[in-house]
């Protein structure tokens, strides 16, 4: 059975380190669990990435021994419903603004009586009901593992913040550097002071409420050293994001471009 080992780990308060990919390669999943990272988070919002290709990339996760957390395109019932079949251990809800998104949000992903979500027995998180689990047992087990992550992206969230994180089932949050600094009218300028404090604004009331924060660590740690990673995490962010895959890859080419092909052509 889906052990849904994220949850638990998070729950222990744990600091856990992991990367994203907007690709629909497989492989490139194993080689970040195989690694050592903690969880994967797989983008759906800004991405080709089909339900097929979801589910192979699910199995190459699992297969090296991470966890995964997709990012849906929207707070949407069916989308959340079918990125938690597949086997995630959690989803990742866009444009969270209001409590009554982060209500909405975790209602999708919990099967009734807690929230709405629809009722697939032969699918990969009941491990196709093979062998076979009563509705009861997987029902509770999956209420009781699933995580939910709102993501931050906008002031109204910003400004929702504290009534954001009571709602019930709301396991962290994701800070959207980038939309949040075209909310603030600062596109871009991760350095500027407004952006700064509004991080720290956020970061101080998820402490207070004991709500791990997500993010990519080269937007908020400058530069990035252990140093000031160790700072964030003291600040509470515990869910550190070194990049993608398919940046890392750009970077390899752009280096190579200009270190190398550049000066021999």
């Amino acid at each position: 059975m889906k052990e849904y080992k994220l949850k638990k780990a998070i729950r222990e308060g744990k600091t856990l380190c992991g990367m994203s990919i907007s690709v629909p390669i497989p492989t490139f999943l194993e080689i970040i669990g195989y690694a050592g990272f903690d969880f994967v988070y797989i983008d759906t919002e800004h991405s080709i990435i089909s339900l097929e290709s979801l589910s192979n990339m699910i199995v190459s996760s699992e297969f090296s021994g991470m966890s995964t957390l997709i990012r849906v395109s929207d707070n949407e019932p069916t989308l959340v419903r079918k990125a938690l079949e597949v086997g995630a251990d959690g989803v990742i809800i866009p444009h969270v603004n209001t409590r009554e998104d982060a209500k909405r949000a975790v209602s999708n992903t919990r099967l009734p009586p807690e929230g709405i979500r629809g009722f697939g027995g032969l699918v990969r998180s009941n491990n196709f009901n093979t062998p076979s689990l009563s509705m009861d047992e997987y029902t509770r087990r999956s209420n009781e593992g699933v995580i939910v992550v709102a993501q931050i992206e906008e002031q109204e969230a910003v400004q929702n913040i504290g009534e954001i994180l009571d709602v019930e089932g709301v396991d962290a949050i994701l800070l959207g550097p980038s939309d949040l600094s075209l909310s603030l009218g600062i596109p871009g300028e991760f350095q500027n002071p407004r952006f700064v404090r509004t991080i720290d604004e956020v970061l101080g009331v998820a402490k207070k409420k004991n709500i791990p924060v997500m993010c990519t660590a080269s937007y908020v740690a400058h530069p990035v050293t252990v140093e000031n990673i160790k700072i964030l995490i003291e600040k509470g962010l515990r869910l550190l994001l070194f990049g993608s895959v398919d940046g890392a890859v750009r970077q390899v080419c752009l280096n190579t471009m200009d270190n190398i092909v550049r000066k021999i052509r």
